[in-house]
């Protein structure tokens, strides 16, 4: 609990519930979190980062890592970078507005919402797709998976569309 945390790393393996908080200020001090995983697998309960931080950062490297179970509920920005895949499974970014990868290895992330834009990046990237997608899709690079959790948007200029880029993708 710090009103100052800006950065967190994480390795190894972590089970139960994890809550990173910007120490429930009234006013928060920070709103952008770098997160750095290496090898980092987080099973069991939610890992869940505060709402204040509404850009995360996050930087998965050296080895693969995937979290199940996290809320990033406050986030309107993820931005993806490094050189090992990261898989968020189980998510709620009810906020989220935006995600950019530029993740060599990949960016594996479902329950993206309708109105989430997403960009991948060269790697195998994946994500599940809300019901009614609004917003653009394009998958970049690499041998992508986009799982479609049903029809696109058909309101008027809102209507949602996904790009699979090059590599060899799958759409289902």
């Amino acid at each position: 609990n710090s009103g100052a945390l800006t950065t967190l790393n994480l390795s190894g393996t972590g089970d139960g519930n994890f809550t990173v908080t910007a120490g429930a200020l009234t006013t928060a001090v920070v709103d952008t979190l770098a997160l750095n995983l290496s090898g980092f697998t987080h099973t069991g309960n939610a890992m869940t980062i505060d709402t204040d931080y509404t850009t995360i950062n996050l930087d998965s490297s050296g080895t693969a890592s995937t979290i199940s179970e996290i809320s990033i509920a406050g986030a309107t920005t993820l931005n993806v970078t490094g050189d090992a895949k990261a898989t968020f499974t189980a998510s709620t970014v009810t906020a989220l507005k935006t995600v950019t990868v530029t993740n060599t290895a990949g960016f594996q992330m479902d329950n993206i919402s309708a109105t989430t834009t997403f960009t991948g990046g060269a790697g195998a990237d994946g994500v599940t797709l809300a019901n009614a997608t609004e917003t653009t899709i394009a998958m970049g690079a690499g041998d992508d998976t986009v799982v479609y959790g049903g029809a696109t948007s058909t309101t008027a200029g809102k209507v949602g569309a996904v790009s699979g880029g090059d590599g060899k993708d799958t759409i289902t």
